[in-house]
């Protein structure tokens, strides 16, 4: 028979801990809002001049004055960053606050998506703290960090199917560059659905749906913005064509990692696969981080070689995170 007094001091040792992971977390959250806050004040070159210069001239515009001269500044199509933007700067935000209130939403997010996949709690503070990946959608990529925002927020939300749908479509018109990653995870679970007789009928009806509905909702994207997105895609294959078969290495290595560590690995063909297709065409510049947030998200983190994979990528990105933030501090971005 259990013994009362050790049930009881167990319990109490369980809610410490729990305590004690959320003040870390707290914490955490609260440095990063003041990390943001210092490294935006010097991040002044690059994108950032046109961001900035568009937020301030917004406001105080009507909605269609504005977006015109938003679209003027940033020659974006993408609507959720401009709203952000003018739904801020007309109630009298500083950019840099607003900006680092997102990153802060963003990073609450991720953990909160990390703890749900099964992550550890000290896994998910070493990916957080040392993701070059994240530190780039702080810092620069601002329609991205929008994007992926939403698209966390689907994968927080998915069982409540019309609200899991807005955050998609959200998703992809805050960053057209969303629709390769949700083809690329819709096709990979569609694809693995048809291999899969034991799947329940709903379950594989509903990735039919997602997939029909991304697919609409990408042919109104290029119907409305065809001339926009083939002018970024036409961009994107001239570089590639310079880099050749050598764009494929970190995807390469990203689905070795991932193959070895996760449990169904005919999602993780699938979706890499198509993956490197697009390297092949658009390069991978702005890809690679498909390629890791994939190996994040199909990769059974409750295994050694899942645990050692972050562990061995975390310190790469540590690498990649300094210098980027030391370019910040010495050349503003």
């Amino acid at each position: 028979m259990e013994n009362p007094a050790v049930a009881g001091s167990e319990t109490g040792t369980s809610k410490l801990s729990r305590l004690l992971q959320w003040l870390v977390l707290f914490a955490f959250l609260v440095l990063l809002f003041f990390t943001s806050i210092y490294f935006s004040r010097m991040h002044t070159n690059g994108d950032q001049v046109h961001y900035t210069k568009a937020y301030r001239l917004i406001s105080g515009l009507g909605f269609t004055e504005a977006l015109n001269t938003y679209r003027q500044i940033i020659f974006s199509y993408e609507p959720m960053h401009f709203f952000i933007s003018w739904v801020g700067s007309n109630l009298g935000f500083d950019k840099i606050i607003l900006m680092s209130i997102l990153n802060v939403l963003l990073t609450s997010l991720a953990y909160k998506y990390l703890k749900g996949r099964g992550y550890a709690y000290g896994l998910i503070l070493l990916i957080l703290l040392t993701n070059y990946y994240f530190f780039v959608i702080y810092f620069t990529l601002e329609k991205l960090k929008v994007a992926f925002i939403f698209l966390l927020l689907f994968l927080l939300i998915r069982k409540r199917f019309w609200l899991a749908l807005i955050s998609l479509a959200a998703s992809l018109f805050a960053h057209f560059q969303m629709i390769i990653l949700a083809a690329l995870h819709i096709n990979a679970g569609f694809l693995s659905a048809i291999k899969n007789a034991t799947m329940p009928k709903k379950a594989f009806i509903k990735i039919a749906i997602y997939m029909a509905c991304a697919g609409l909702l990408s042919l109104l994207l290029f119907q409305k913005y065809g001339s926009f997105i083939g002018a970024k895609v036409q961009y994107y294959f001239n570089f590639s064509r310079s880099q050749g078969l050598l764009s494929l290495r970190s995807a390469l290595i990203a689905f070795f990692l991932t193959f070895l560590g996760a449990e169904n690995k005919k999602k993780v063909i699938y979706y890499f696969i198509g993956l490197c297709i697009c390297i092949l065409f658009l390069g991978s510049d702005r890809l690679n981080m498909f390629a890791y947030f994939g190996f994040l998200h199909y990769i059974n983190p409750k295994r050694i070689i899942s645990k050692v994979s972050i562990v061995l990528l975390s310190g790469y990105l540590l690498y990649k995170t300094i210098m980027y933030l030391n370019l910040i501090y010495y050349f503003g971005g």
